[in-house]
């Protein structure tokens, strides 16, 4: 029971992230032009992962309220590089966001 609960806590952190990030990117997306952000997670294609699936629809939510401004391209299950190397990725700029763990 403690290790559901504590699922449901980590997908509604990761969740609130996302929709923080969501309202940080529509602000400065009304006023850019189109941008494709690439996005590297050490989790699996959201086919077979529930929070992939939570990463997607936050994407398409940001895609949507950017009147197709801001799109995203996906690099899952740790295709870059390793979760650890994620962070260093993002600081190089070869991707704007990194879903990672420690």
């Amino acid at each position: 029971m403690k290790d559901e609960k504590k699922e449901h806590h980590k997908a509604f952190v990761v969740g609130a992230a996302f929709l923080a990030l969501l309202f940080a990117f529509g602000t400065y997306a009304s006023a850019q032009e189109a941008m494709k952000l690439r996005m590297t997670s050490f989790l699996p294609p959201p086919q077979v992962s529930m929070l992939a699936e939570i990463a997607k629809m936050w994407q398409e939510e940001v895609t949507k309220r950017t009147n197709g401004k801001l799109t995203f391209e996906n690099y899952w299950g740790g295709a870059m590089a390793t979760p650890a190397e994620h962070i260093e990725l993002a600081k190089k700029g070869t991707v704007q966001l990194a879903q990672t763990h420690q």
